[in-house]
């Protein structure tokens, strides 16, 4: 005689179902959830570090993405590596989760980064932001999305021509801004920051030789 198949009573089957539709709608609104990840600096020096940093950063559990971060980041190819250095930092790509820093932000010494693509998401940066000495950016395009940032340094980034990625900017009356626009040597126009208005703590600019126009800084005192 075959025994009978024993089938799972209904109510256990309803209780499986609605757990797992319950984990499908985690997994699909988890991602839009703003989570902090802390740490005190860290330093990226090559491109696998760029690509690996959401992996060893960002990732708080398989579907909750961390947004914003708590402490300083350095994106600077191993200083003294030179031209030949077998992997150059090339892409931001890896860091496109970001969207506030609460503390120092620099991309700094890249000499073969072209754009910072990969930080459309940033909007909030509570310190200083540094972008220097990438000989081969030619934009700030990716930045759009940049509401404010405590003190900005934009520094010899020798094919830089425009400011334009950054039109999204606003100066916090409640914050004391610096900005430092300085050795950018092909730098043409600052009109990208037009959208600025209110008082700056500290204003330097300096050493841009094809900077012959200030339009941008109407609103500015």
């Amino acid at each position: 005689m075959t025994p009978s198949k024993q089938c799972p009573p209904v109510s256990a089957t309803r209780t499986l179902f609605h757990l797992l539709t319950l984990l499908l709608i985690l997994g699909l609104a988890a991602p839009s959830l703003a989570r902090e990840c802390a740490f005190s600096e860290t330093k990226l020096r090559s491109q696998s570090d760029v690509d690996e940093f959401q992996l060893n950063f960002l990732t708080q559990t398989p579907w909750v993405r961390c947004t914003v971060l708590v402490g300083s980041l350095v994106v600077e190819q191993e200083p003294g590596a030179g031209d030949d250095f077998e992997d150059p930092i090339t892409s931001l790509a890896g860091l496109d989760d970001i969207v506030e820093v609460r503390g120092q932000l620099a991309i700094v010494g890249n000499p073969r980064l072209e754009s910072l693509e990969g930080l459309e998401n940033l909007r909030r940066v509570d310190g200083r932001f540094g972008v220097a000495h990438n000989r081969a950016l030619k934009n700030l395009d990716a930045l759009s999305a940049l509401e404010l940032v405590t003190d900005l340094n934009v520094g010899f980034n020798r094919e830089l021509t425009n400011l334009d990625g950054l039109t999204g900017l606003r100066l916090d009356p409640d914050v004391d801004h610096s900005l430092v626009i300085e050795g950018n040597p092909r730098l043409q126009s600052v009109a990208g920051l037009a959208g600025l208005r209110g008082e700056l703590r500290w204003l330097w600019i300096t050493s841009n030789d094809q900077l012959d126009s200030f339009a941008g800084f109407e609103g500015i005192t």
